[in-house]
């Protein structure tokens, strides 16, 4: 029993002894270090490895961009912050963050890295977590969210897929003081990554570049995020009503050709509806300047629909034409004018029984051409 206490005492003032010399150590280590001077080493450059981690993408398509948050991690070495060795040789790394931390961090130089060409950023510095290691080593995450704009190939839209530039650079180091890298594959972390539907993340493509301004070259990380958008919601909200429109303005053939006003009613109570569709699916769809694949869908849908009404009048000026016929009695000699008459009616019953065939055989011609051609060109953007 006793060396079980004594033992306890041991440990306790051992750890006691421990924190204080790592506490007055530490102090030693930042008291000549500013944090204003950037760690040379033996480099003369300080190398830095950049990791991010991807918590949630939020897609805009009306405004062609993509809101990204997520965790920014950046790892470079200090030499002068080594504190292993001596009392504190039980302690191989720290944590700073919160509050309590800020002071011991603003003795610590820590790089400037920002994200490039975002319409909008916020890196959070209150939100972080700083490492020191005895090793010198040294481990910053803080959390950050961009809007970055994307590429869209939008002339096979709704089977469109989305092209994301998240990059980062030096503020104020070029190339010759600051040099950033990716870390080891996967530099992008993105398993867990929360994105707004109906898109998932296909792949992240890492690359750096350097670009030059006010005469200095500075490194820029690069990280592309391809996303691959389902067209389910579209099919569903835009080219199935559509189809029901024009089967609803089909349905006109099947009313007698003397029916002009429940034939026009029907056409035209088709086509409000199909431009409310087109309306609304155009409405969160970016402004594009040539043509898009469901622009020719639905253009069409509503030029067969107008064509119900064009056909309508067209069948009833023909029949009408025939009684003004059979009624009037010209002073010329016509041999039987009621059978005249008869013949024009008999025209516009067959244009009218034509167009009951051909409507639908047409409209399922176009949709196999246009589908396929889709498709095709759908399969080689892949």
């Amino acid at each position: 029993m006793g060396t079980d206490k004594l033992l306890a005492i041991v440990l306790f003032i051992l750890g006691l002894n421990s924190c204080c010399g790592f506490k007055f150590a530490l102090e030693d280590i930042l008291k000549p270090h500013h944090s204003y001077i950037r760690p040379e080493n033996h480099h003369g450059v300080t190398y830095i490895n950049v990791s991010v981690v991807l918590n949630s993408l939020e897609m805009d398509d009306s405004r062609r961009v993509m809101r990204v948050s997520g965790e920014l991690v950046q790892e470079w070495e200090d030499e002068d912050l080594r504190f292993a060795g001596g009392r504190n040789i039980l302690t191989t790394a720290i944590g700073l963050y919160g509050e309590h931390g800020q002071s011991i961090k603003s003795q610590i130089w820590l790089p400037d890295m920002t994200p490039s060409m975002a319409l909008e950023q916020d890196l959070t510095y209150k939100s972080d977590f700083l490492r020191l290691t005895s090793e010198g080593r040294i481990t910053w995450t803080k959390i950050f969210s961009a809007t970055v704009p994307c590429e869209m190939e939008l002339a096979y839209y709704p089977f469109e897929n989305y092209r994301c530039l998240l990059m980062f650079h030096s503020l104020g180091y070029d190339t010759e003081e600051l040099r950033p890298n990716w870390s080891l594959e996967p530099a992008v972390h993105y398993e867990y990554t929360q994105v707004s539907l109906p898109c998932e993340i296909d792949d992240v493509i890492t690359d750096h570049s350097s670009f030059v301004t006010t005469q200095r070259a500075r490194r820029r990380l690069e990280a592309e995020i391809e996303m691959e958008c389902y067209s389910g919601w579209t099919i569903k909200h835009t080219v199935v009503p559509f189809m029901v429109s024009v089967t609803m303005a089909y349905l006109v053939f099947y009313l007698h050709p003397r029916a002009v006003t429940s034939r026009l009613l029907l056409s035209l109570m088709s086509f409000i509806i199909a431009m409310m569709v087109h309306e609304r699916t155009y409405r969160n769809v970016p402004q594009y300047p040539y043509t898009m694949a469901i622009e020719v869908f639905t253009g069409t849908c509503l030029g067969f629909i107008f064509s119900t009404m064009v056909e309508t009048l067209i069948v009833d000026t023909i029949s009408r034409s025939g009684d003004k016929l059979g009624q009037h009695n010209y002073s010329r000699e016509v041999e039987d004018t009621s059978e005249l008459g008869s013949r024009e009616q008999l025209v516009a019953q067959w244009l009218d029984r034509a167009f009951r065939i051909m409507y639908p055989l047409t409209f399922i011609i176009f949709n196999i051409i246009y589908w396929i051609v889709l498709m095709t060109q759908v399969a080689q953007l892949d």
